[in-house]
């Protein structure tokens, strides 16, 4: 799936570690645009990804293949296969 994709931002090689809100100035700073409804977060964290996103404000694409509890979480979207992104990018 990586062509599908400009840019992918991991927290190990910026320097944030999500949730900080750091980690999504960062990746907002680098690609030079502050329009949160233009981007997709897809982690696999509820606590990291997820909890960050929804902070931050940006949609969220929780990879899911368990297809265990979101805990009260509101996400966008809640993936079991990686697959499943195709229907929504």
């Amino acid at each position: 799936i990586k062509p599908y994709f400009e840019e992918m931002f991991i927290s190990e090689n910026i320097g944030y570690t999500k949730p900080d809100k750091g980690y999504f100035d960062y990746v907002l700073n680098a690609v030079g645009d502050s329009d949160k409804s233009a981007y997709l977060v897809i982690g696999d964290s509820l606590t990291s990804d997820c909890d960050g996103a929804i902070a931050y404000g940006l949609d969220i694409c929780r990879f899911n293949p368990k297809n265990q509890p979101d805990k009260g979480r509101i996400l966008t979207y809640n993936i079991s296969k990686l697959t499943d992104l195709f229907e929504i990018i």
